[in-house]
């Protein structure tokens, strides 16, 4: 394999879902590579009618590319268009605009795991359908990464499956017959239909995304294209900076909602390695594979590359909380409510029990606090989000898998020496610990906007916390056990006066 910087220059390329997380820092990587020819954005107009190049100037003025030269953010410009209209909604313009693309991502789609079948089916897969229309149309046209999920292959019955496969899953009703029965119908009753449809697929998403890997395989062998399959992403470990991340999505939130003293209890088995990639690692998987696939001599081929970190340096979720205890203290979010504690149960009834006695019970406690303040409630607002998020996420959490690696292994051996310091795809020698206290910084720094400067100011505040915690949910807790045990010794006292 060539030197990858050496592959990409010259050559113009084009990035659909270049506003999500993984489209930023792909953009940002691509604009290092020296002589790059030009970068193409394909961006919507926002729900708010924000245009796309409005869109643009935000993401190029934003701390990710604050280091780089204005002349080289001109490399970067967008193309108005949308996964969801034929033809990805190009002008005839826009369309000249990219005749000179050889290399196209597609980091383009809805992650959102409570996405009805309509709407995921919509974006996910007949998107993918018009992104390689688009390629056939590009006269330059080389190599094609479609970026899909390590979870594709999986269902909602694990155990049956020691080790996902890097293969591609026939699946019936094929992907032209999906698009023909669920493209324009009404979403009506879509919660039902959904469940219906995708069988034992864990949710609609994932459903959506092992039929548009499916479409690749069945319809487009005329085309180079990889695909690589993310775990669950993660912040920055070295790249862009440590801990950078813009999204509340997965791990992240979890995390925030810990720091925050909201989440206290999860049903979790603290033994199961959860597979989180960061970011860097998934970006320069990327790269790598567009130029290994582009180079490849078997064009019948659609290679597959799994990329996670199980099978290099495995993580519990033991070993993440109890890290999280630890950071929770040495680097304490300012806009903490509760003092930050949390338990891994592994009965789901002990685990619901404590959700209410130590989640639910003292949210509706603070609401009423805040109603007779005249503050507006917040906190049930923030649980009923926070468990639709786990209840989505639980399957994914609950569950360990192994992931066959093969062509992940070939592609980092195909990295030539000079190349790795730079486009590095393994994670072995992380330290899994120094990972996670950068991932808590980042939440603190780039999501919640709070000073990390002054870290013991914040830690003041954490210890007023505590004791504001202590003196307001001490008697609360006082008045549940009593209420319980009064409730229960009346009950016990009536039983035996109705049965001698």
């Amino acid at each position: 394999m060539e030197h990858i910087d050496d592959f990409l220059a010259e050559r113009h390329i084009l990035v659909t879902g270049a506003t999500g997380f993984v489209g930023q820092c792909l953009c940002q990587k691509l604009l290092k590579i020296p002589n790059i020819g030009h970068i193409w954005v394909l961006i919507r107009p926002s729900a708010s009618g924000v245009n796309p190049e409005d869109r643009l100037e935000k993401l190029l003025s934003s701390e990710l590319f604050s280091d780089y030269d204005p002349e080289i953010k001109k490399l970067i410009s967008c193309v108005s268009g949308n996964l969801e209209l034929p033809e990805l909604g190009l002008s005839t313009e826009s369309l000249h605009s990219l005749q000179d693309v050889s290399v196209v991502f597609h980091c383009g789609a809805s992650v959102n795991f409570e996405l009805d079948i309509f709407s995921a089916i919509r974006i996910n897969l007949y998107g993918t359908c018009q992104v390689v229309e688009l390629c056939r149309r590009l006269p330059l046209f080389t190599v094609l990464v479609h970026v899909s999920t390590a979870f594709v292959n999986t269902n909602t019955s694990p155990s049956s499956q020691s080790i996902v496969r890097e293969t591609i899953e026939e699946m019936t009703p094929g992907p032209e017959e999906v698009l023909q029965t669920l493209l324009n119908k009404d979403a009506t009753n879509s919660y039902k239909i959904t469940t219906k449809i995708i069988g034992d697929k864990v949710n609609a998403y994932v459903y959506s995304k092992a039929l548009s890997e499916l479409y690749l395989q069945q319809f487009c062998s005329d085309l180079q294209i990889v695909i690589v399959r993310p775990s669950v992403i993660g912040a920055g470990w070295k790249d862009p900076f440590p801990g950078w991340i813009t999204n509340y999505n997965a791990l992240t939130g979890f995390l925030a909602a810990f720091g925050s003293g909201i989440f206290r209890v999860s049903y979790v088995n603290p033994s199961i390695v959860y597979d989180l990639v960061p970011i860097d690692i998934v970006i320069n998987t990327m790269i790598a594979a567009a130029v290994f696939r582009a180079k490849s001599t078997r064009a019948e081929l659609l290679p597959v590359i799994h990329c996670n970190t199980s099978s290099q340096a495995s993580y519990n979720w033991g070993q993440l909380v109890d890290n999280q205890h630890i950071y929770s203290h040495v680097i304490p979010f300012e806009h903490a409510i509760r003092t930050p504690h949390f338990y891994l149960i592994q009965n789901k009834y002990i685990s619901w029990f404590l959700e209410i006695l130590l989640q639910d019970l003292p949210a509706i406690f603070y609401d009423i606090i805040l109603y007779f303040s005249g503050n507006p409630l917040r906190l049930r607002r923030l649980y009923r989000k926070l468990y639709r998020g786990i209840s989505a996420i639980r399957p994914f959490i609950m569950n360990e898998y192994s992931w066959e690696t093969n062509t992940f292994d070939i592609l980092e051996n195909e990295i030539l020496l000079d190349d790795r310091p730079k486009y590095f795809i393994s994670v072995r020698g992380i330290n899994w610990s120094e990972y996670y206290g950068s991932y808590y910084l980042g939440i603190k720094k780039y999501l919640l906007k709070e000073d990390c400067t002054n870290l013991e100011l914040a830690k003041k505040r954490q210890v007023r916390i505590r004791y504001i915690s202590a003196f307001v949910e001490t008697p609360f807790y006082f008045f549940v056990v009593g209420t319980a045990s009064w409730g229960i010794y009346s009950l016990v006292a009536t039983m035996k006066l109705l049965f001698g």
